[in-house]
């Protein structure tokens, strides 16, 4: 049984003191109810409440919008009818304009691409809004944000549309037949053929699987042509001809070792992999039956990296009838089945312990052989094969925007950077009545909701203080380094995700002492937790994953 983690990061944990930016859909459905008056010249707003409010409105003054002008805001509250208020108002000569308060709608990122606007899924999934802040093919440190994209096929991945944001080894001389980086692998200039353990004949096949699962996540955009990508400017690492439970470890290992080996040299070697998408599996198959093929979903999430995979194309429990990835319980891993535009299921396996959620891959454009340049004719593919890299691809995305902070943990904690982003993928879910009983979340994936999620871990720090680092022991505690503006009396808080204190301590910290505490953590069981340090009125708080030893 897939275990779901409910982290649920609150903003509105009690430790939370500070204002946080305020929910868009909560703001869409107060200017729903809000009217822009504005009156004659010497009228006064305060009546004009108290009039209403004495006709059964019930009316709330907000501010003056230009008071040189008269210009109010109000808000009506309770049952009562805008249209109503509205037409009241329109009858009352003391009142020049009353209009409804309108949002406005971001137009930064709407790429020029020829089929964008038949990309149905990226208009649900309001990427437009989530591009805007920022299509960065590289972190707040200046890291490269690579993808792995692992296929079942030999893959023709050799398209205008891709080209450019292949990832390429530079430590490699393509078609030497050496293994010039010293890495372990012959000529993985753009990954390897998993098969053959080995980059010489990566690109060479035929199969366009990988090409419509690529466009997908990271299709390149603003060309003018094609389709568009979940993530602009992504790198994508290519690993091809997965077809067995050998080839599909030689697969992991090899994104694994990769990005392993940049952790290790800091940056000089490996790549920087953050997401791995795997659109392919095998029907009949259970977890039990290939733990080890599960088991590197895990392993990837050691080093950082979060897997993403793609469920059956049939409409079947797949408790009862088997799936790989599907039923694997790693929690590296995010299972994900399909929907139709419509919200409705699409031939797509079920469990509502195995399958985590859903989103749009039914009839979309997608690149192939024969979409190229002077031939406009736009492939169309469906199933959970292109479901799973709109996730993929956003994680890559995100990592572009995210703060310093995020990245930082990426590193010094990589384990606790991918549960961080199932969490916020998984409680971020919106609900939909299709999926009731059938998945994990019972909901559809929403890329705003994790951006926001990201956003607001970047935000909770106030002052001077900070959290260097954070260490597990061996004798069920954490170890955590600290950067204070002075010294003093410092606080230390652990919460789980409930916001539930699993431990409070203080102790004065003289200007001689190490920066370092030691935090007993009981009997708390493996999950992500928060640090949270205060100290003269200045806060830090922390996520990190705990695995009891």
């Amino acid at each position: 049984m897939k275990r779901y983690l409910s982290f649920v990061f609150s903003l509105s944990l009690a430790f939370v003191s500070y204002a946080q930016k305020t929910d868009l859909s909560a703001e869409k459905a107060l200017v729903s109810r809000q009217i822009i008056v504005q009156l004659e010249e010497n009228e006064s707003p305060d009546e004009l409440i108290a009039h209403y409010t004495n006709q059964g409105f019930d009316l709330t003054y907000e501010y003056a919008i230009i008071p040189d002008l008269n210009y109010h805001l109000v808000t009506l509250s309770g049952q009562s009818s805008v249209p109503a208020l509205l037409h009241a108002f329109s009858r009352d000569s003391r009142i020049l304009i009353a209009e409804r308060n309108q949002m406005a709608h971001s137009r930064c990122r709407v790429p020029n691409d020829e089929f964008f606007f038949d990309q149905y899924s990226l208009d649900l999934l309001n990427m437009s809004d989530v591009w805007c802040a920022g299509t960065n093919p590289v972190t707040a440190e200046g890291d490269t944000i690579v993808i792995a994209v692992v296929e079942f096929d030999d893959n023709m991945l050799d398209h205008e549309d891709i080209n450019e944001n292949l990832w390429v080894n530079d430590g490699e001389i393509p078609e030497d037949g050496l293994d010039n980086d010293g890495n372990g692998y012959v000529d993985d200039v753009n990954g390897i053929d998993a098969t053959t353990r080995d980059g010489e004949r990566l690109r060479s096949g035929n199969s366009t699987h990988g090409l419509k699962v690529t466009g997908v996540l990271g299709a390149r955009a603003n060309n003018g042509e094609y389709t568009t990508g979940m993530s602009w400017n992504i790198k994508i690492v290519q690993v091809d001809r997965s077809r067995n439970s050998a080839s599909i470890m030689v697969a992991y290992e090899y994104i694994y070792q990769l990005r392993k080996r940049y952790n290790e040299t800091n940056g000089r070697e490996g790549a920087y992999i953050v997401a791995a998408n795997s659109s392919f599996g095998n029907d009949d198959l259970f977890a039990d039956q290939v733990p080890s093929w599960c088991e590197q979903f895990d392993r990837m999430a050691s080093v950082g990296i979060i897997s993403f995979g793609a469920v059956r194309n049939q409409d079947v429990n797949i408790d009862e009838e088997g799936d790989v990835p599907g039923t694997c319980p790693q929690e590296g891993l995010i299972t994900v089945g399909n929907l139709n535009r419509l919200d409705e299921v699409e031939n797509s396996g079920f469990s509502q312990e195995n399958v985590d959620l859903v989103t749009y891959g039914t009839f979309l454009p997608v690149l192939d052989e024969n979409f190229r340049s002077g031939n406009d004719t736009m492939g169309i593919d469906s199933g959970t094969s292109f479901s799973t890299p709109h996730l993929t691809g956003l994680v890559g995305l995100l990592y572009g925007q995210a703060c310093e902070r995020f990245i930082k943990l990426s590193k010094e904690q990589p384990l606790s950077a991918v549960m961080l982003m199932k969490d916020w993928i998984l409680t971020k879910a919106l609900p939909v009545q299709s999926q009731m009983g059938r998945t994990v979340t019972e909901g559809k994936f929403d890329p705003e909701g994790v951006q926001q999620s990201l956003f607001n871990y970047c935000q909770f720090s106030t002052g001077d203080l900070s959290i260097e680092s954070i260490f597990q022991n061996q004798e069920r505690s954490i170890s955590v380094e600290f950067d204070l503006p002075s010294p003093g009396n410092v606080n230390f808080s652990v919460y789980n995700p409930l916001g539930q204190q699993m431990h409070a301590s203080n102790r004065d910290i003289a200007p001689s002492d190490p920066w370092l505490a030691n935090l007993k953590l009981g009997r708390a069981a493996a999950g992500v937790y928060y640090l949270r340090i205060e100290h003269a009125g200045s806060s830090d708080i922390q996520a990190f994953y705990y695995q009891p030893q």
